[in-house]
């Protein structure tokens, strides 16, 4: 992926209903000129699942030898590009996403997408706060690769091992809400049915409003993203 300066992320999306998707090649915004949000857009990305992307617009991923995403030909994907102007200036954005595809004759593994959402934030004004939630999975999986996202009052996001032997383990740290770190594994982190991942997230409310969850860069996101299989 590559992107240009003051993006927040971009993100590459498929849909789940291919009979409900919007006009090809058409830009939407989620938000109205008068800052509403736009419900037609928010509806659509209802119908979203994760492909791959991430708050780091210039970042490139490598799945394990063995290891594929399948996409079906001709599947529409969505494109959802994040800037945010704190200027008087005119921005302009630009990202661009490259796939590259192995014989399907050396695919081991068909690797799916995580997309592990919190939406219960609540941070008070002018505190430090933690918030963690817990995902279990219903059957065995193989974790091969983690990422977080969240806004700039996160402080520090934290992944670890939910359930069975390994109750607690610590998978994955990162501080740097723009950069946040993609955890590759080299050898997959096996998780049987019923145990799964716990997101920790600390933020620091440093304005004089409660901050909860939100689309735009002042309010507050907590996800894990990643593949396995």
């Amino acid at each position: 992926m590559k992107g240009r300066s003051n993006s927040h992320h971009f993100l590459v999306y498929g849909f789940n209903n291919p009979s409900f998707i919007p006009a090809e090649n058409k830009v939407r915004d989620l938000r109205n000129l008068d800052g509403s949000l736009n419900l037609t857009t928010f509806a659509e990305m209802q119908n979203h699942y994760f492909i791959g992307g991430g708050s780091d617009v210039n970042a490139t991923v490598t799945l394990p030898e063995g290891a594929a995403i399948k996409i079906a030909p001709n599947t529409p994907v969505d494109l959802n590009a994040h800037y945010f102007n704190k200027t008087k200036l005119t921005l302009q954005g630009e990202n661009y996403v490259n796939f590259h595809t192995v014989p399907a004759s050396s695919v081991k593994n068909e690797v799916k997408m995580l997309d592990l959402n919190n939406t219960s934030i609540n941070l008070p004004p002018n505190q430090r706060k933690t918030i963690t939630k817990n995902f279990t999975f219903q059957e065995k999986t193989h974790i091969l690769l983690l990422t977080s996202h969240n806004h700039k009052l996160g402080e520090k996001f934290v992944i670890k091992i939910f359930g069975g032997p390994r109750n607690g383990e610590v998978l994955y740290e990162n501080t740097d809400w723009e950069h946040p770190l993609t955890k590759l594994f080299s050898n997959p982190i096996i998780l049987n049915p019923g145990e799964g991942l716990t997101s920790e997230v600390t933020y620091m409310n440093t304005t004089n409003r409660t901050i909860t969850f939100g689309f735009t860069s002042e309010d507050e996101m907590n996800i894990i993203f990643g593949y396995y299989y």
